[in-house]
């Protein structure tokens, strides 16, 4: 229901370290920031069957208008 009705969900009591976390914050971040021709050289079309890769704004509409996301920062 997270998933469908709200697009996240936060996972609490995973074991994994808040250092850990906070490198994949980072990571997450300095990736975001690269130019878009960076970004795009990881579009999805190449991650093969997994779907795995950059997705670009706007790119997940199936039908119809694109539907704009909202990103709130954590």
């Amino acid at each position: 229901d997270a998933f469908s009705t709200w697009g996240f969900c936060l996972l609490k009591g995973t074991g994994i370290p808040a250092s850990q976390r906070q490198d994949l914050f980072r990571t997450a971040a300095e990736f975001f920031a690269l130019p878009e021709e960076k970004k795009l050289e990881l579009h999805v079309r190449t991650g093969g069957v997994a779907w795995r890769g950059y997705m670009p704004h706007g790119g997940e509409a199936m039908h119809g208008p694109p539907n704009t996301l909202t990103i709130i920062p954590m």
